[in-house]
């Protein structure tokens, strides 16, 4: 009786560890999806996305700086601990988001801008493995499991906070779309028609680096998802008109990350695989498909 009520107990606790994980994966690719579609509109930019523009893998060095101090900061609770990681995230993100549209109005090349975010990762990589070296097994471990990419959660508050802050912004996109096909037929054109663009680029920043902020410390720099999704969405409907793309843009994120995560999971692996692992198996070739469709 005991052995049974200990394998139920083990069920339940399964259950609801993939109960969250599901729910990690639709907010990070509704939340992932919808940033590269607005970030593509503004910087004009086919490849733009989270990860190409270099924001993940700076979010990711800095949840890495992070774990050096978390030892010392063992007082504090784990509630302090994520909001001051995503507030800081949060400003490192802003701070690089205006840097690289300051950039981009300046030079206006779409080449230089995936260059600068490749750059921007390839560095953050090299300071994150100087700071491996300081780093405990355990926390080597944790550093480097999180750094392939997880939908993994131990708290309910966890998903529920996060899904909180994609819906919040969600919303605030979608009202953003009508000023966001406006956008798309110029910066000049745009002003012309009454549309206070620098506004507008701001608050897609802003609401940018909140949602990039809060899936990257949650669920590690996950690649991919901002690039394929409002591609394949516009592909699929023949449209860049933002309120007929929004909402499949997002379901096929959500599809994508749900996706890996059942992939991920199966026990032809022998264990658990990274999310970064299969969606680079499926993002790669499709950003190639892009490029030379483009060219």
């Amino acid at each position: 009786m005991q052995i049974y009520q200990n394998e139920t107990n083990t069920f339940g606790s399964i259950l609801e560890l993939r109960s969250l994980s599901i729910l990690l994966a639709i907010g990070a690719g509704a939340g992932l999806s919808l940033v590269g579609l607005f970030l593509q509109t503004i910087f004009s930019n086919p490849l733009a996305s989270p990860f190409t523009l270099g924001i993940s893998p700076i979010v990711s060095l800095i949840v890495s700086i992070f774990l050096i101090f978390i030892p010392t900061l063992g007082y504090f609770s784990i509630y302090w601990l994520y909001l001051v990681q995503f507030l800081v995230s949060m400003i490192a993100a802003l701070g690089l988001l205006f840097w690289i549209q300051k950039i981009n109005k300046n030079n206006g090349n779409a080449t230089f801008i995936i260059l600068i975010g490749v750059l921007l990762g390839s560095f953050s990589g090299a300071i994150q493995q100087i700071i491996e070296f300081n780093l405990s097994a355990d926390l080597l471990k944790q550093n480097a499991l999180w750094n392939l990419g997880n939908f993994q959660a131990f708290a309910l508050w966890i998903p529920i906070a996060v899904l909180f802050i994609i819906i919040i912004c969600s919303i605030f996109l979608k009202k953003m779309t009508y000023q966001a096909n406006i956008f798309l037929l110029g910066i000049q054109y745009a002003r012309n028609l009454g549309l206070d663009t620098n506004q507008f680029i701001k608050i897609i920043i802003f609401i940018s680096s909140i949602i990039t902020s809060v899936i990257t410390i949650t669920c590690g720099p996950i690649g991919f998802i901002g690039l394929m999704a409002p591609h394949i969405s516009k592909i699929w409907l023949k449209s860049n008109n933002h309120k007929v793309v929004f909402l499949p843009t997002l379901l096929i994120g959500i599809f994508f990350c749900l996706f890996a995560l059942w992939t991920s999971q199966l026990e032809f692996w022998n264990g658990s695989l990274s999310i970064n692992i299969v969606l680079s198996i499926i993002g790669v070739p499709f950003t190639l498909f892009l490029l030379l469709k483009r060219n």
